[in-house]
């Protein structure tokens, strides 16, 4: 099949070899004069203007792909801003925070926007997934802009530090917009490949040259509607199950301070948790403050927060009714559990439409994966932040009684 534009959402079946017949996604990027096409795996590639150029100044578009998965690298899509969080190819230490094409890219792409306030010589970058779904597949997810509305120019390219072993090291964390087009007509691309400035072309989508022009975003917004995980979303891999074993040597009393400490890792909105005495909780293990708004133009709901140390048991809908007792109009209420949730009390929490989070045991290893606190290679981080819950546990109740 021939394509003559890159729609949103759709899959592109990929084999890494454009001879094959089956293969879309490659004959794609086959399309442009030299037939060279483009490099698909995950990170920075690009189809340069210039014949024989590997430097990726000279794209004439790039093309960024992640598969989402990397935990020590969190690329993020928040479908319902159009926000997309990517981190850039230097992910391994012992090498300068430049040294790699796609830093690189990502330092000379925000100077040109906030120190030469350039966006007409920024090479359009398509967004894709990689997938694997019996087979291999890229699905397009946009066609983004760097920045964003919102977002500080301190703030969409920040350089993050990083641990190996011993070596610390640096990369970039950059915010990108997707904007709001539903497909990208190939012309352009060949347009841009021939010479074309990306906003001369007729085939240029009327977001980028808005952005180009006016440093106007028009995101692609989603409005998300709040589904039913099922079991098999919430299963452990073997990693995250060796992290809650771990969790799991801890006593009930103990994995309530541990749900304090994860729900703070959360949001940073979250305060003032505190763990309720143990033989007066009233129904609720976690009490808290979520402020929202600026400074002093802020508001403060109430927190509460209940948790259970289970190993198999699934979390059904009376064990909701005591942390739902406790809720009034300016509350928001969190669930965290070693186990997993049942489907009945996530679709009572959905039809009712209750401001209450739900932490499963996934959840929990996934989070504290992210904040560099266990899975391979923090193994030591991981019994020092126990260490730190038990002592804290002990403390607290010496000083209640």
């Amino acid at each position: 099949m021939v394509y003559s534009k890159l729609i949103i959402d759709q899959k592109y079946r990929n084999t890494n070899n454009w001879k094959l017949p089956e293969d879309e996604f490659n004959k794609i990027f086959k399309r442009f004069k030299d037939g060279k096409g483009i490099q698909n795996v995950q990170g920075f590639r690009w189809k340069s203007k210039y014949s024989g150029s590997t430097n990726i100044n000279d794209a004439a578009f790039i093309v960024i792909v992640t598969n989402f998965n990397e935990k020590e690298w969190p690329d993020q899509l928040d479908y319902e801003t159009g926000i997309f969080t990517y981190f850039g190819d230097n992910r391994k230490g012992g090498s300068d925070l430049h040294s790699t094409l796609g830093n690189e890219y990502l330092k000379n792409t925000f100077d040109l926007i906030h120190l030469h306030n350039n966006r007409y010589d920024i090479a359009p970058i398509l967004l894709f997934q990689s997938i694997k779904e019996h087979k291999h597949y890229m699905k397009f997810l946009g066609l983004l802009a760097p920045g964003a509305a919102d977002v500080l120019p301190i703030e969409d390219l920040i350089a993050v530090w990083r641990v190996e072993k011993v070596n610390r090291f640096q990369n970039y964390r950059s915010i990108f917009t997707i904007l709001k087009e539903a497909e990208i007509d190939l012309k352009w691309l060949d347009d841009i490949c021939q010479g074309v400035n990306p906003v001369s072309s007729i085939y240029c989508p009327k977001s980028w040259k808005v952005w180009v022009d006016e440093n106007v975003y028009t995101p692609l917004e989603c409005e998300t509607t709040k589904s039913i995980r099922k079991l098999k979303e919430q299963t452990r891999n073997p990693e995250e199950q060796d992290i809650i074993n771990e969790i799991l040597d801890l006593t009930d009393r103990e994995f309530e301070f541990a749900a304090k400490e994860i729900l703070k890792l959360t949001d940073p909105h979250l305060f003032d948790l505190e763990v309720t005495r143990s033989v007066k909780d009233k129904g609720i293990d976690i009490i808290g403050k979520y402020k929202i708004g600026y400074k002093e133009y802020s508001y403060c709901l109430r927190a509460i927060g209940e948790a259970k140390r289970w190993r198999k048991k699934g979390v059904n809908s009376k064990e909701f009714l005591r942390l739902i007792s406790r809720m009034t109009k300016d509350t928001i209420a969190f669930f965290v559990t070693t186990s997993y949730f049942g489907e009945a009390p996530q679709k009572e929490i959905i039809e009712d439409d209750r401001p209450i989070i739900l932490i499963c045991g996934k959840d929990i290893a996934n989070i504290l994966m992210d904040k560099n606190l266990a899975g391979k290679g923090y193994e030591k981080e991981l019994k020092e932040w126990l260490e730190k819950i038990k002592t804290e546990s002990k403390i607290q109740d010496q000083k209640s009684y």
